[in-house]
Formats: structure tokens, sequence, C-alpha cells
């Protein structure tokens, strides 16, 4: 059982235990943040604040796939959206350059090597 300081008691929650725990019934842990609360380190990505709040309001009326679809281009089309996007393919494509720089130094490493043989 983890121990849950005194200041936190009203933060506890109370679930079942999972299957490969045979000695109880249940366990008790302590929630992550209060409801509501967004810690600073993912206020970047509140709802308000990038414009997603507004997606389920341009899709109203639309119900299972066609809504989901909406909602997914509604949220394409916000610069917030797309920023990241494009941060993200600048990322992997650094990413991806080096990976192919290594090979090439092991593959000129390994015909270096065949040939000194």
């Amino acid at each position: 059982m983890p121990g849950i300081p005194i200041r936190d008691i009203d933060r506890i929650i109370v679930y079942r235990a999972p299957p490969h725990i045979k000695s109880g019934f249940f366990g008790i842990k302590r929630a992550s943040y209060p409801k509501g609360y967004f810690p600073p380190h993912l206020q970047k990505y509140k709802a308000s604040l990038t414009g997603l709040n507004e997606c389920p309001t341009y899709c109203f009326g639309k119900k299972g796939q066609s809504y989901r679809k909406c909602l997914i281009e509604c949220a394409k089309d916000l610069d917030a959206f797309k920023e990241a996007r494009a941060k993200k393919e600048e990322k992997l494509s650094q990413i991806a350059q080096k990976a192919k720089a290594i090979r090439e130094k092991k593959e000129a490493a390994k015909k270096g090597a065949a040939g000194a043989t």
C-alpha cells in the first residue's frame, strides 16, 4: 500500500485491485490533480487556449463518424495544430537525417574493413 499524507486525505481514490493481486479486493491511491486544475506544464494544451473548445459547437448536429470526422477537420484547421504539426515533422526530419548519417558511416566502416583484409 502506498503511503498517503494526511493533508491529501480528501484526494484518495479507492479502486478494484488488478486480477494478478490476490491478497486484497481494493487498493487506494492519491488523485493526480484536483478537478479543474491544470498543471503549468500542461497549460499550452488547454482546449480554451488552443481553440479546440470551438470544434464541438462547429460540429453540432452531426452524429457518429460524421461528428468524429468533423472534429478532426476542425482541429486540422486550427493554426495551433498546424504549428505543432510542423514542429513535430521538422524534429522527425532531423532524426531521420541523423539516422541516415549513422547508417552511412557504418556502411563505410564495413567497406573499409572488408577492403583491408
